[in-house]
């Protein structure tokens, strides 16, 4: 199977920025803009983003910790120290925190290994502060999501009701399915309603599991993980974008399933998935297992997404990978445009960020 191509829905992206320096241009008299270039960091995996108080906090998956990155602006994340905000004394491959305030108290959700490390779990962090860096987060709950393995939390709201999505697995066959879950929640860490499976890797481009070198598999798997939600432009209807195919190739790509506002997310049969990719692999770009897609909303209304790719060559490290943004626009059906992966070094305008 050959790199993947995009679908119809996408044009082209915002036109690239040309900017007399390396950090702003000059439009007119006017301030000048700031802009950064990718990757937002040398490595890293699994991009979270957001703003408050004037400033960015970013994380990824560190492994053995869970640490921030804060900063005026995009460029600055990349000169700024990690802030290490949690650090068991046993590590279980710690990967996928998404940072999010809820109910005026600042949570981090991620997956590890349990125990047994035959398993996957959802943790859950809290820290009533104003500020994730200050006051300090404490393990709140191990969230029981029913399934064996779950990794890649999300929470979003929907009509008045919380929900996670997670990606999950319950198998131990010889073919083993992570499927995309979801369920209510009933308070930040506890869940009020039974688990639904409402997507499963059915196409040959969610079904890829290995590719040539030294990363070469034998297990076969077939991924739906990284859920994210959004609304459509006009607010009809429900956007679930997940990542598909193993991490580690270069057939990691996004896809994207739709659902109307007024259904059931419970229910499977709400949600119809499109039958090719939205978002992948960019050779000209050194934009391979492009995926791991999160979006950001700056203080203007600007959508922008993040995704992690890697360069080039096999991946045999997932540190190799590297944490990527861009702008999006939306088209004239409520959907975001995704456009393609931008080439390294090719300048970006700046989101602006509430204070």
């Amino acid at each position: 199977m050959k790199y993947l191509r995009h679908i119809a829905l996408l044009c082209a992206l915002l036109p690239a920025l040309s900017c007399g320096g390396p950090h702003s241009r000059q439009v007119g008299g006017s301030k000048p803009e700031r802009v950064f270039v990718n990757p937002l960091r040398d490595n890293g995996s699994s991009p979270c983003l957001v703003s408050a108080g004037g400033r960015f906090y970013y994380l990824q998956s560190s492994y053995v910790r869970i640490g921030i990155w804060s900063a005026e602006s995009i460029e600055g994340l990349k000169q700024a120290q990690e802030n290490v905000v949690y650090s068991p004394e046993r590590k279980y491959y710690i990967s996928g925190p998404q940072l999010i305030r809820l109910d005026g108290k600042w949570y981090i959700y991620y997956s590890c290994e349990g125990a047994d490390m035959s398993t996957r779990e959802i943790h859950v962090l809290e820290n009533p502060s104003e500020d994730p860096l200050e006051g300090g987060f404490v393990h709140k709950a191990v969230l029981r999501t029913g399934c064996r393995k779950s990794v890649h939390p999300h929470v979003c709201s929907f009509k008045g009701q919380r929900y996670l999505l997670w990606s999950g697995s319950d198998e131990s066959a010889e073919i083993v399915r992570f499927n995309i879950h979801i369920a209510r929640l009933q308070t930040p860490w506890r869940l009020s309603s039974k688990k639904s499976v409402i997507l499963q890797p059915k196409y040959e481009w969610e079904c890829q599991w290995t590719s040539e070198g030294d990363n070469a598999s034998d297990e076969v798997v077939y991924v739906n993980e990284a859920p994210q939600l959004l609304f459509s432009r006009d607010s009809t209807r429900l956007l679930l974008y997940f990542s598909a195919s193993q991490t580690h190739t270069p057939y990691y790509c996004e896809g994207l399933a739709w659902a109307d506002a007024d259904c059931d997310p419970l229910d499977a049969r709400s949600w119809h998935k499109l039958a090719e990719p939205v978002f992948s692999s960019d050779a000209d770009a050194q934009a391979f297992g492009a995926g791991h897609l999160s979006f950001f909303r700056d203080a203007s209304d600007s959508l922008y997404l993040l995704y992690q790719a890697y360069s080039g060559g096999v991946l045999n490290r997932t540190e190799d990978r590297s944490p990527r943004m861009q702008p999006a626009s939306w088209g004239a059906d409520g959907v975001p445009v995704l456009g393609r992966p931008l080439p390294l070094s090719t300048p970006v305008r700046e989101p602006s960020v509430a204070e």
